[in-house]
């Protein structure tokens, strides 16, 4: 998929922006959609991404296909798993993790699921961002995938898709993974200038920052983010820009507790494309981000409850 610096309208990323909080189950419940939609409309290429998704272990053709069940967040007794995907002698569980690891016990207690649910075929799938740390023994899931392989599944049955609400809802949820950075894509030429434009811009913020806040600047990058957390009085914030949106500016606060980084609230986006914020002067563009950051920081939108 050829990568696009433009923004992108995404109904998936959009919404996802509502629930950042709620990355993994996000995730999750986007994952489920499209898993459903194809079983209900294009059980071929369904049929397909599951068996892959599997391991290639299942005895499943496309007329079972079409009545699998897709359910998440099924409680039970020793545990809820993401995504159960069940049929009559068939039970599937699969744990989606996108930047969280496996909590202890967590694959010993589903194995557990799927053995008093004593189906012909089960398995349990461990679906991860990064290769997964070594697992004990009873730790281990039948097949562990990473998503950016679903995401090349995907690529390679697009051709086969026959509904064009399935092609719609496969060409988002890929658009999706994308912008959350959960797929492989090819690296152009443009890395070099991206990087140097992000050193301007953090060492433009640090300048920024400098002045209408005190404490000690906490540098910060992480996996989807790159910005830079402060402190101004007893408030903590968090300023930058997520990748999946690189033309906002977001601030967000937060406290501490025991040492942790404890989410309050998110302020107000600032649209630096429709801000015209790339055309303007450099000084103009510090006075934009101080007016900005002054603002948010001080109220910006009402906290959450």
């Amino acid at each position: 998929m050829e990568m696009s610096t433009s923004r992108r309208t995404n109904l998936l990323s959009d919404l996802h922006a509502f629930a950042r909080r709620q990355d993994e189950n996000f995730t999750t419940e986007a994952f489920a959609h499209l898993l459903g939609h194809l079983v209900m409309h294009d059980a071929k290429v369904a049929t397909r991404v599951l068996k892959k998704l599997t391991g290639d272990r299942l005895r499943l053709d496309e007329a079972e296909c079409a009545h699998l069940e897709i359910a998440t967040q099924v409680r039970t007794a020793d545990g809820q798993p993401d995504i159960e995907i069940s049929s009559p002698g068939l039970v599937v569980i699969v744990e989606v993790k996108v930047n969280a690891e496996v909590s202890p016990g967590q694959i010993s207690r589903y194995r557990k699921i799927l053995r008093e649910r004593r189906a012909e075929q089960s398995r349990l799938v461990l679906l991860t961002r990064f290769e997964p740390d070594p697992l004990p023994r009873q730790e281990q899931p039948d097949h562990a995938v990473r998503w950016y392989e679903v995401a090349e599944w995907l690529e390679q049955s697009a051709k086969d898709l026959k509904r064009e609400s399935s092609k719609c809802v496969c060409e988002q949820f890929l658009k999706f993974l994308e912008g959350r950075g959960l797929m492989v894509d090819h690296v152009g030429k443009s890395l070099v200038s991206g990087i140097q434009e992000i050193r301007h811009f953090m060492a433009m913020l640090d300048h920024t920052l400098k002045k209408p806040v005190t404490g000690k600047l906490k540098r910060t990058s992480w996996v989807d983010a790159v910005g830079r957390h402060f402190q101004t009085g007893r408030k903590f914030f968090w300023v930058g820009i997520v990748y999946s949106e690189p033309w906002k500016l977001q601030l967000s606060e937060y406290k501490v507790v025991s040492g942790q980084w404890k989410w309050v609230r998110d302020g107000e986006s600032l649209d630096l494309d429709k801000e015209g914020f790339f055309e303007l002067p450099k000084e103009r563009q510090i006075k934009r981000l101080k007016s900005f950051i002054r603002k948010e920081a001080s109220g910006g939108k009402h906290p959450r409850t």
